[in-house]
């Protein structure tokens, strides 16, 4: 069995949900208070279409007394989760005016994921279209867009699967594909 490490960073506002988010993909309880990070990695084993990824997950933090701390973390990230809440206008408007921009300039090559938390909460409370968040993801050029909540669980393992197929190619843990001869 083919064994892989991927390094995958999350970005995004304070409180948004990262910590929240990783705490669930680690099998862990999910936080009830808010608690900011600093920086916290975290590893966990997974088989993923008959191969094992050791993810190293490093929770980021949000503020900007930590933008030069940040840019060292970023070093060999093969996936950056771009985190906004559903329910928070400024998370969404710090991805475009921030986040994606650092993310870009950090790491050439890594493929960056669109992550909507909090998708739980009712549509009332929401500050952010679908169209929106879609529309930034087209604009940008992402590799994925995911709507989760740790909460209830929904579409948040499936992050770690998307993780792996996107950058299966650039690991080569996919054989190439032969072609076969014809008998002529």
């Amino acid at each position: 069995m083919i064994q892989s490490r991927l390094r995958i960073v999350t970005i995004g506002d304070e409180t948004v949900g990262k910590t929240c988010l990783l705490s669930f993909l680690m099998g862990k309880n999910i936080p009830t208070t808010y608690r900011p990070t600093t920086y916290e990695n975290f590893c966990v084993d997974r088989t993923i279409c008959g191969h094992v990824v050791t993810f190293s997950l490093r929770d980021t933090a949000g503020r900007s007394s930590f933008d030069d701390f940040r840019s060292i973390v970023f070093g060999g990230t093969d996936v950056f989760l771009l985190c906004y809440s559903k329910d928070n206008r400024n998370s969404f408007s710090s991805l475009q005016e921030k986040w994606i921009r650092e993310a870009k300039k950090s790491v050439h090559g890594a493929k960056m994921i669109l992550v909507q938390t909090k998708s739980d909460i009712s549509e009332e409370k929401s500050q952010v279209s679908d169209k929106e968040a879609e529309f930034l993801f087209y604009e940008e050029d992402l590799d994925g867009f995911v709507k989760t909540s740790a909460i209830k669980g929904e579409q948040s393992q499936n992050i770690l699967e998307l993780c792996s197929k996107l950058c299966a190619l650039k690991k080569k843990w996919i054989p190439p594909i032969r072609r076969r001869q014809s008998k002529s």
